[in-house]
């Protein structure tokens, strides 16, 4: 009995709304999610949220319990012998979406949830000083329930390929009198996200991609042509189409669902976007083996596979 998908939703900031912020993006993905799948917020019994750039930079207190607050998921203490949303936060940068939904899942096997949602949302709060900073904002949720059909997750696998840690960097920094590069007049002064990336950090991604995806093959004894479609992170940016060619050689083509013209290259919500676009466009209506792929930094590559149920039963997105 493992995890089935009931909706996903993934959106951006609205234009005349420049201001909402990572918790205020990732709530309303969240209640679209919802309120798709006619679920009411209470049901959650597990709310991860993976996102990593977040407003002001904050670490602590735990953004899931904010995200909670909003959607309204449980909000007072649980009866006694009752249990209530259990949220919080999961750090795992790029893969961290893919490992929420391994958690959740584990979860469901248990028997001790029914209904858990992952939740995330990237935003750079100080575009105008900070440097490299070249992912889009944007927020998805996924909400996933038991079910006893045998479709849905079914195996996970990570691979960690820590000789290419060096490839990738970001970090919070204090800046001091720095010169904006727009929106302000005067200098600022204070944290600023920097981001380093080396220039062969797209194809070392690529690479370690195909070399995970060929191990999790081998480990559930499945052939590349079984696969039907991949969903998969979009930093970065590139990766998609890059993962797509280096997979067209000798196998099925146009797998890898690509919304960069949508959506730019969104970081830990590249998954929910992806999986939204599938459902909207009818492919995931004709497809029986779908493959989620996330790359984050170190590198570390997770690959899942996910069995879809017959086209009768239906998904909200």
């Amino acid at each position: 009995m493992g995890a089935i998908i009931e909706s996903v939703h993934a959106c951006q900031p609205r234009h005349w709304k420049l201001h909402e912020g990572s918790v205020a993006l990732a709530a309303r993905a969240a209640n679209e999610c919802l309120q798709q799948a006619n679920c009411p917020a209470n049901n959650l019994d597990l709310l991860i949220n993976t996102g990593v750039y977040r407003d002001q930079h904050i670490c602590e207190p735990a953004q899931a319990s904010f995200i909670q607050q909003r959607i309204g998921a449980n909000t007072e203490p649980p009866p006694e012998g009752q249990k209530g949303t259990f949220s919080f936060d999961l750090a795992n940068g790029g893969c961290g979406f893919l490992v929420a939904i391994q958690v959740i899942d584990s979860f469901i096997r248990s028997g001790e949830a029914q209904y858990g949602m992952v939740v995330t949302s990237d935003m750079d709060t100080n575009p105008a000083v900070s440097e490299g900073a070249n992912f889009t904002p944007a927020g998805g949720a996924l909400l996933l329930s038991s079910d006893h059909s045998g479709y849905g997750f079914s195996e996970f696998h990570f691979d960690p390929f820590s000789h290419h840690a060096h490839m990738f960097d970001a970090y919070v920094s204090w800046v001091k009198n720095k010169k904006p590069r727009r929106l302000r007049l005067l200098p600022y002064s204070g944290h600023a996200l920097l981001m380093e990336k080396d220039d062969r950090y797209l194809a070392a991604c690529v690479e370690c991609s195909q070399t995970a995806l060929n191990h999790f093959l081998e480990k559930v004894g499945m052939k590349p042509e079984e696969i039907d479609l991949i969903i998969s992170s979009h930093y970065p940016p590139g990766f998609p189409r890059a993962l797509e060619e280096s997979l067209a050689a000798g196998s099925k083509k146009n797998r890898v669902v690509d919304v960069t013209d949508r959506f730019g290259a969104v970081y830990t919500a590249g998954i929910a976007a992806s999986l939204q676009a599938a459902m909207l466009s009818g492919q995931w209506g004709n497809v029986h083996n779908v493959l989620f792929l996330a790359v984050g930094a170190g590198i570390l590559v997770g690959v899942a596979l996910y069995k879809v149920k017959p086209p009768h039963t239906s998904i909200s997105y």
